[in-house]
């Protein structure tokens, strides 16, 4: 008598479970060395799209003055000290002086920016001409100045459209909007003999709304000035400016560490095609200018005259463009959800 185990049916069953059985085992392992490979190569793919998350350009404030329909004026603060501020379409906003020794800025504001991973940085192009940038090589010509600060939550316009920025000693000069603002400025000159040398520095405390001009924030403690501590970095040769000619004005801010800033500053003549001025602070300068550290977060810039020995002077500012380095919104979201669909991929194919 044959036993049930002796039909073929049952020994067909038995042989192709058994082969079932070994093709699951032989096949256990290069299914997760798949998954294994899967899971670098995701890894391998978040980490490339990383940087382009963190170091993505964002346009915080554009604006060109002299193709507005309407005067923008209203939307600036207007720091004064003996200057005039008009503008005009094709012209853009106008800043004069017609005695020696004055000043005068446009403040603006955009949406704040933290710079806290290195390379992140914050810059400012400003575009401007003036029919008198040059009075002679005997001259003490006047200077461009520009800053980037922290407002510290205290708007441009909230004590009026408009403030002084003459002398400590005068009325007004301690009580304006930007007086508590924090950051860091510059001037340079229009031609080799200006009454100001080229100076970058920082406003690291309260006492004047100037945000700009040395001789003027230099009455506020504590204040550096951080060109004599550029051992380490560069500085370009001043030229002299040429009448009518386009020019502009970028000025950088760069997170190297905590606690560490680079600023640099050029000048450049479009109509001659020639860099006029370059300075930049180096990342290992002996002395103040990094242990200064004012602020790592912006929201407002200002650009600006003075007058130095020389006048009448009229600067017509065109343009002005702030652009920071940072992570913009949208491409962390979509790192973000790239990352969670390749989990989730790898998850998917484990099973």
């Amino acid at each position: 008598m044959k036993k049930d185990g002796d039909k073929p049916g049952k020994r067909a069953k038995v042989t192709q479970a058994s082969i079932v059985t070994i093709n699951y085992l032989n096949s256990e392992n290069p299914n997760r060395e798949s998954c294994n490979i899967m899971k670098r190569l995701s890894l391998i793919a978040l980490t490339l799209a990383m940087p382009l998350a963190v170091m993505a350009d964002t346009t915080v404030f554009s604006e060109n003055f002299k193709t507005d329909l309407s005067d923008p004026t209203g939307a600036y603060l207007k720091g004064t000290n003996g200057t005039s501020q008009s503008w005009a379409n094709g012209t853009g906003i106008s800043l004069g002086a017609a005695t020696t020794g004055k000043n005068g800025d446009v403040i603006g504001s955009f949406s704040a920016v933290t710079l806290n991973y290195p390379g992140h940085y914050i810059s400012m192009t400003v575009n401007f001409t003036s029919p008198n940038f040059y009075y002679g090589v005997a001259s003490s010509a006047g200077s461009i100045l520009f800053a980037l600060d922290n407002s510290l939550g205290t708007g441009i316009l909230s004590m009026g459209a408009s403030e002084s920025v003459a002398k400590s000693t005068a009325a007004g000069y301690a009580t304006g909007a930007t007086v508590n603002y924090l950051g860091y400025m510059g001037n340079i000159p229009f031609e080799t003999t200006g009454k100001a040398s080229e100076k970058l520095y920082g406003k690291t405390g309260g006492g004047g709304n100037d945000l700009s001009y040395y001789s003027n924030a230099g009455n506020v403690t504590p204040q550096f000035d951080l060109v004599p501590q550029i051992g380490n970095g560069s500085k370009g040769v001043l030229h002299n400016l040429a009448n009518g000619d386009s020019c502009t004005l970028t000025f950088t801010l760069t997170y190297l560490a905590a606690g560490q800033t680079q600023l640099a500053a050029t000048l450049y003549d479009n109509t001659k095609a020639e860099m006029e001025f370059s300075l930049t602070t180096g990342a290992t300068n002996s002395g103040t200018w990094y242990n200064a550290n004012p602020t790592m977060t912006y929201d407002t810039f200002d650009f600006g005259l003075y007058a130095g020995n020389e006048a009448p002077y009229t600067l017509n500012f065109t343009s002005a463009l702030v652009v920071a380095n940072v992570p913009e919104p949208e491409s962390v979201v979509l790192f973000l959800l790239g990352g969670v669909g390749a989990l989730g991929f790898v998850r998917r194919f484990r099973r």
